[in-house]
C-alpha cells in the first residue's frame, strides 16, 4: 500500500517528503498517513492547484490541510 510505501522510505530517507493522494478519504486514514510521515493528504479527484502548493511549500511548512484543520480547530475556519 501506499502508507506502507511511505513508511519504508521514511525508514530509508526521513527527508524525503510523500503526498499522499487516495480515492477514499478519510479522517482515519489521513491520521494513520501522518503518523506514517506523509507530509499532505490530498483526495481524488485533487484540485492541481492544491498539489502544485504541496508541491511548492517549504519543507516543515504546514500543508493546506494543515493549515484548515488548524483555522477550523481555531473557529477561524
Amino acid at each position: 500500500s501506499g502508507l506502507e510505501l511511505c513508511l519504508e522510505v521514511k525508514a530509508r530517507a526521513p527527508s524525503t517528503r510523500a503526498i499522499l493522494i487516495t480515492a477514499y478519504p478519510d479522517g482515519i486514514t489521513e491520521r494513520h498517513a501522518r503518523r506514517c510521515g506523509v507530509d499532505a493528504y490530498l483526495a481524488k479527484p485533487c484540485d492541481p492547484e492544491a498539489l502544485l502548493a504541496c508541491l511548492e511549500r517549504k519543507p516543515g511548512e504546514p500543508s493546506p490541510t494543515e493549515r484548515t484543520d488548524a483555522r477550523l480547530s481555531l473557529g477561524r475556519g
